[in-house]
């Protein structure tokens, strides 16, 4: 499995004419110093599940291959004794033994069999081998043998197997240290799928930890490229330190680092952790690129904007003349990422201590220039000047030394900023009240006219926008984002936000403008001076408009008033969740102190972390009812949805303030609707407009009727798409309950029965007024919830008794015996992946984001 990209590390034109090996082979299961043997004692006490399927696999083996064997046997007699005594026997062909399943109709060979971890397949085959009197450990044509394609299973019972039918040789040799044609030994293969039980069965049968194929990749390389943290931690704590900074150091035939490797694919997770063991991200390999330089020009925005957060210098060339700076004005995303927010992309990650602002911005004609005063520069003589390095920084707070909450540089978890940026904001807003302004001022067939150039515009230039993107990238083999303003504001995820914050603004601004018209119309003598007098004195068609408004509202000023309030009370409560308030409940104190605790596990148990405990994105501990959202990308407490107008998660922290937000929209709409609806049919009575159609849809769509009938359908349509909503979360907070929640609830144990298969919430008191109480009161921080919650007295057990004691037995083990459920993340959401709003990608296996309208 030898990299063959050519713009990549370790190319297969640069391959070395005899492997070469790192100088500690003797790491084997067979000396007592050995990382082998400590593991085989630790394997031998807790048990592991490929020992298991001994006695089995011999009598399948026994039991097919007679059978099996006896037929095909057959076969090649009667082909022998039909054929010319002058003709030499044919050479075997690896694919002339095929077991075929008659359920799926597929057809295995041995190769395929144990790849896939088939065992009876596996069993089946292999004494068909046998019966041919062929020897099964036959390599194909590159060099594999069936234990090379073992190794790539979910399990070790096919290596197992492997080993207990031939002794663990072959060939004159050990078979768990075979090389293919690649020099690839079966660790070295297995440790690019990071299957954690494979590896602890490879090493439980000695296999050498040292090796190396023809590029110079290792196992460590190998789960670098591959993002398999997990695997390399576990590896690496098997390694006494010296063996494992000499595995860590060894680069390839290139010159790449395991960080580089790391880097190259995105996973972020990875390289934070290979600089918290030293890797040194300054290093450049023989083309002079830093980790910095292969992230961006591959296009990976989370593992740039965490390098030029920690303080990497994105100006920085290598031979070519090529800086990582250079990359990123290709592709927006990585620019905005990595340029101008990089503290907002990695939140959660140790030493991203550079903050929201980048020391860099965009230049005037396409360039990157350094901010007057910005930071981002570290100096050729800052390390020898006594500056410490990145590895050290992110040492420092990954092990706990730091973790002063005070010190936003320290825990940039700390920053928990709204991801709105103002600019966007603004403009998006400018544009949707500009095109209210025209509802209200234009004739109808005008403001249709502007609608559909809007939208066919929108359309058209997205269509393009992405093809372009997906040609560009495929002729450059990189990801490629197109820049300049109108792209990025297609993209930008402030486009729901800002649409509102147009609309709101809109509103109020009608609001004001007919108070500014009413007073004097409210006076009744018709003697004084009135704003509206004025404009109708003016002969002014394009206001008109606001004078019907104006005197709707004198005809029904109280629930004009009412509405008007409520206007004033959304945009204030929107203003204080996105610029004030903005703590959606993020989950971080305990990051920096039990990052070792979490590596620790992983090392003692040879396990991959449990998803409900851990997070897998941001290694956090992981509390009950906590979730990691990909849009903010952060682990938030309690977290409902993530809410689009908001552009920001709704959870422990903001729920609270969300509620009265929604209600105030609500308000508002159903005010303005009842204000509307009621003046439009005074207003056609008024004229005699209300006898025929014709009449009606005139004065509707007249210059006086249009812009009123505008607003009352919006409101109308937000009354009834919010009222659904606040329904929705009125029933949630009297049920203690979340969005999330209620739509994945066979995910959680703690809303399960102990038949996991029946709804059971644990978080609800069986009382609203009670579950009311604690959400408006926050009797219960979430952030610190790690232990399941008693069943409630009174709830039917599947057993068929009531549970009467909150202790009961029956509900003890409900967690543990709870499927897992990948939860936290890969690099997804990162984006993974570019990011997308919903990483859940990543290998990125979040639950998903629910977005509410």
């Amino acid at each position: 499995m030898a990299t063959s990209n050519p713009d990549s590390p370790a190319g297969p034109d640069s391959r070395p004419t005899s492997p070469s090996e790192l100088d500690i082979s003797s790491i084997t299961a067979g000396d007592a110093n050995t990382p082998g043997h400590l593991l085989r004692v630790s394997l031998e006490n807790n048990g592991d599940e490929g020992s298991a399927v001994k006695g089995d696999t011999e009598d399948n083996e026994g039991g097919t291959s007679d059978e099996e064997g006896g037929d095909e046997s057959g076969e090649e007699t009667s082909s022998d004794e039909d054929s010319d005594e002058g003709f030499e026997s044919p050479v075997f062909d690896l694919s002339s033994v095929v077991y075929k399943d008659p359920q799926s109709g597929f057809d295995f060979t041995l190769h395929v069999a144990c790849s896939q971890g088939n065992l009876p397949v596996t069993a089946l085959i292999w004494g068909m081998y046998k019966a041919r009197g062929v020897d099964p450990m036959t390599k194909d044509s590159e060099g594999n043998n069936p234990m090379h394609y073992a190794v790539l299973a979910d399990d070790g019972q096919v290596i197992d197997f492997i080993m207990q039918q031939t002794g663990g040789y072959a060939d004159g040799g050990k078979i768990i240290d075979s090389r293919n044609d690649d020099e690839e030994t079966p660790i070295i293969r297995a440790a690019t799928r990071g299957v954690l039980p494979v590896i602890k069965c490879l090493i439980r049968y000695g296999a050498n930890l040292g090796s190396m194929d023809t590029n110079k990749n290792t196992i460590v390389s190998n789960a670098s490229r591959g993002g398999h943290l997990w695997c390399l931690h576990f590896i690496l704590s098997l390694c006494p330190a010296q063996v494992a900074t000499s595995l860590l150091s060894q680069n390839d035939v290139d010159d790449h680092s395991p960080l580089d490797w790391a880097c190259y694919k995105g996973h972020t997770s990875v390289a934070e952790y290979l600089m918290y063991r030293g890797v040194r991200p300054e290093h450049k390999d023989a083309n002079g690129r830093n980790c910095l330089i292969w992230a961006a020009k591959q296009g990976q925005p989370s593992t740039a904007a965490y390098l030029t957060a920690l303080g990497m210098d994105p100006m920085e060339r290598d031979s070519d003349g090529n800086s990582a700076a250079m990359f990123a004005l290709t592709n927006y995303e990585l620019f905005e990422a990595m340029m101008v927010n990089p503290g907002g992309r990695c939140k959660y990650r140790a030493g991203a201590t550079m903050g929201v602002e980048s020391g860099f911005e965009e230049g005037c004609c396409g360039g990157v220039r350094r901010r007057k005063g910005g930071g981002g520069r570290r100096g050729k003589g800052d390390l020898e000047s006594g500056e410490e390095s990145l590895c050290m920084k992110v040492q420092r707070c990954l092990s706990g030394l730091d973790n002063d909450e005070s010190e936003k540089g320290v825990n940039p978890a700390l920053m928990r900023d709204n991801p709105t940026r103002a600019r966007y904001l603004l403009f998006i807003a400018a544009m949707v009240y500009g095109v209210w302004v025209a509802m209200v001022v234009l004739p109808w067939w005008a403001n249709g006219l502007i609608v559909f150039v809007g939208y066919k515009g929108f359309t058209t230039l997205t269509r393009n926008i992405r093809y372009w993107e997906k040609t560009m990238s495929e002729k450059e083999g990189r990801v490629i984002k197109m820049g300049g303003l109108i792209p990025k504001l297609l993209k930008a995820n402030e486009l729901a936000i800002g649409f509102w914050f147009g609309c709101a603004l809109a509103f109020l601004s009608v609001c004001v403008a007919i108070v500014a018209i009413k007073p004097g119309l409210w006076k009744g003598g018709g003697g004084g001076f009135t704003v509206g007098a004025a404009v109708e004195g003016a002969g002014g068609r394009w206001w008109s408009s606001l004078v019907l408004m104006a005197e709707a509202a004198e005809n029904t000023p109280a629930l004009f008033m009412v509405s008007f309030s409520f206007i004033v009370l959304m945009i204030a409560s929107w203003a204080v969740l996105v610029f004030v308030h903005r703590d959606p409940g993020v989950v971080y104190a305990n990051r920096n102190v039990t990052y070792t605790d979490l590596l620790d596990e992983v090392a003692k148990t040879g396990q991959e972390p449990d998803p409900r405990k851990w997070c897998k994105t941001t290694l956090v501990k992981k509390p009950l009812r906590a979730k990691f959202d990909a849009p903010t990308g952060l682990l938030v407490a309690r977290h409902d949805h993530y809410c689009i107008w908001l552009d920001t998660a709704v959870g422990f922290g903001n729920h609270r303030i969300f509620m009265v937000f929604v209600f105030c929209q609500v308000a508002a709409h159903i005010t303005w609707s009842a204000f509307g609806i009621i003046n439009l049919l005074a207003y056609l009575k008024q004229g005699g407009m209300d006898a025929e159609w014709c009449k009606v849809l005139e004065g509707l769509y007249g210059d006086r009727g249009f812009g009123m009938l505008t607003m009352t359908l919006c409101a109308v349509v937000c009354s009834c798409g919010l009222g659904f909503l606040l329904a929705q979360q009125l029933g949630n907070m009297t049920s203690n309950i979340t969005t999330n929640e209620r739509i994945n609830w066979k995910r959680y144990s703690w809303l399960l029965d102990d038949s996991k298969e029946k709804f059971c919430n644990r978080y609800d008191s069986g009382s609203a007024v009670t579950n009311t109480l604690e959400f408006v009161m926050k009797k219960r921080d979430y952030r610190e919830e790690f232990e399941l919650p008693p069943m409630r007295k009174g709830i039917v057990l599947n057993s068929g008794h009531c549970c009467e004691d909150p202790n009961c037995s029956e509900t003890e083990n409900v967690l543990q015996m709870q499927p897992l459920v990948n939860e936290g993340g890969g690099e997804g959401g990162e984006k993974t992946g570019g990011e997308s709003r919903h990483d859940h990608s990543h290998d990125h296996s979040h639950d998903h984001n629910h977005t509410q309208v």
